[in-house]
């Protein structure tokens, strides 16, 4: 696995000939939704973004699939104001153009490798990332692996950190999905560095997917499909419940999430997979919030404004850039399907089958064939 550090490039004779990027075409291809049918998704050509000031234009080599590009897909995910309509919000490719100002922002020059967050547009041969947020890749990480990586680590970073102030005194931690690209980078973060006795708990629905998890740092897995999680959960944490839980399922997980929290414990919602309806049949009790001082924090990542993203993308990049050096943290890759096989990219997720990041790419590498698995699992 390689870094995402600008310092541990190899040497310029060992690095590969970048040619100086061609003229940016006023026509690009990118992924549309049919107007008449969301089912549907094809092709077509649209007019190239023009980049601001501060902003990096990016011809895509790939882009991550994540569970917001499904549900906008369907309409049930508002597009923040200002944002494109295309499908995708993170890449990775080379800079096509870049102004003075956001060279000075980035340390980004035409022609350099980047991958990072975009507002939306990433199912397109052209994107722009804000320059805040783009962060340069050395050659030894593939454009597939990048765009693996901002918004499930970013997202991942921020849930542990940020929302549930994970210290190296929190004792214990249940992740949901923990398969999931979110789920897999949390676990791996929530691992670096960690106390001997700290309990990773992850639920997941296939024993495959529970020893990829432990494979990469989990202590514990629950399959949801065994039945409820939470005394199980309760009863691995030696009935002291977990400090914190990330949660990607919403309603029917909440009144167990907050039956296996520690006290002082922190439940924060990321997704709501299940629902936004608790389920009533296990009977959801209040009090309990109360006797446990719990916090609970719902928090999203796209509608949030450029200070926040720019802050944790920093923050993100100076603490990860070393464990991606030194393969302690891997970005796990699933399947590659090329831009034209984007429904069924959207399949896969849409049904729980992948064990990390689906990603969609304009151009496969030499020797893979469409909707071939690179996953850096295989190693395991």
């Amino acid at each position: 696995m390689s870094s995402l550090s600008p310092t541990s490039q190899s040497s310029p004779d060992d690095r590969p000939h970048r040619p100086a990027p061609g003229p940016v075409p006023p026509r690009m291809r990118a992924v549309l939704v049919n107007a008449q049918d969301s089912a549907s998704l094809h092709i077509a050509e649209v007019d190239t973004p023009i980049p601001g000031a501060n902003d990096v234009l990016v011809r895509v080599k790939a882009a991550g699939v994540n569970r917001l590009d499904l549900l906008q897909r369907k309409g049930r995910y508002p597009v923040p104001e200002g944002d494109s309509t295309i499908l995708g919000v993170e890449v990775s490719g080379t800079v096509a153009q870049i102004s003075p100002e956001a060279q000075k922002i980035s340390g980004l020059s035409l022609g350099d490798r980047v991958c990072g967050l975009c507002n939306g547009g990433g199912y397109s041969e052209y994107a722009i990332i804000p320059a805040e947020l783009a962060m340069p890749i050395p050659d030894t990480l593939t454009f597939h692996e990048a765009a693996a990586i901002p918004e499930a680590f970013l997202t991942a970073y921020s849930a542990l950190f940020w929302s549930a102030g994970v210290t190296e005194k929190s004792k214990s931690i249940l992740i949901h999905a923990g398969a999931s690209g979110v789920g897999l980078a949390a676990v791996q973060i929530a691992s670096i560095d960690k106390p001997e006795d700290r309990q990773i708990i992850v639920t997941a629905g296939t024993e495959e997917k529970i020893a990829v998890c432990q494979a990469l740092g989990a202590t514990h897995g629950v399959n949801y499909k065994s039945g409820p999680f939470a005394d199980v959960v309760y009863g691995i944490s030696n009935h002291r419940g977990v400090d914190a839980v990330i949660d990607f399922v919403g309603g029917p997980y909440f009144q167990q999430n907050v039956d296996c929290a520690a006290l002082d414990g922190k439940i924060v919602l990321l997704g709501m997979l299940g629902g936004p309806e608790l389920d009533t049949g296990l009977g959801f009790n209040l009090g309990l919030l109360l006797r446990k001082r719990l916090t609970v924090v719902g928090s999203t990542l796209r509608n949030r404004d450029l200070a926040y993203k720019a802050k944790l993308t920093k923050e993100f990049f100076e603490y990860a850039a070393p464990l991606f050096d030194s393969d302690r943290l891997q970005a796990t890759v699933y399947k590659v399907f090329t831009m034209d096989q984007a429904e069924e990219a959207h399949a896969v997720v849409q049904a729980n089958e992948n064990i990390g990041k689906v990603i969609l790419a304009w151009q496969l590498k030499t020797g893979l064939t469409p909707a071939s698995s690179i996953s850096t699992l295989n190693a395991l």
